[in-house]
């Protein structure tokens, strides 16, 4: 997901992973696929088989343990900010990783694959220093940085310049 927006001569730009679910709703589903292996669990310990009672737990742990971590990696996000002198990038969840940039000395990367079988690569460079942009997004969401970011003024250079 993006978000842009302008303010006097400051554009700044959000990209964000696309969320289909929130931690409310995906603890409905965990408490939904609960209940039927916690009653197939239960009949099991009372036929005598109880052995199957860590197990059960042992599932509904890992899928909430697996669910909670792909949900974190959800709430990453980069916020470029651009000036007319200045180029700032914040990364990261909570503690953001910050990159300040003079804007003239900027330019935009794009890799490509022949075949396009893998997600275009964008990175930021500035002088020696590079830093990817968008990792998280998807194919569609990877464009409009592009049109966005050329918009403002920076270089892009794309190793199939041909295409």
């Amino acid at each position: 997901m993006i978000l842009i927006s302008h303010q006097d001569n400051i554009a700044t730009i959000v990209l964000r992973p696309n969320r289909s679910i929130n931690w409310k709703q995906i603890k409905i589903v965990l408490l939904l696929l609960a209940l039927p292996v916690g009653l197939i669990a239960f009949g099991w310990w009372w036929i005598g088989v109880w052995v199957i009672l860590p197990f059960a737990g042992f599932e509904l742990l890992l899928l909430a343990l697996l669910m909670y971590r792909v949900n974190w990696q959800l709430y990453r996000q980069q916020v470029i900010t651009i000036t007319d002198d200045l180029l700032t990038i914040e990364e990261g969840y909570r503690s953001a990783r910050r990159y300040q940039f003079a804007r003239p000395h900027c330019y935009v990367t794009i890799t490509e694959t022949q075949g396009h079988w893998q997600l275009p690569l964008f990175y930021l460079h500035h002088h020696h220093q590079q830093v990817a942009l968008g990792s998280f997004l998807n194919l569609s969401d990877r464009q409009d940085p592009k049109r966005v970011l050329s918009q403002h003024g920076l270089r892009i250079c794309n190793n199939r310049w041909w295409q």
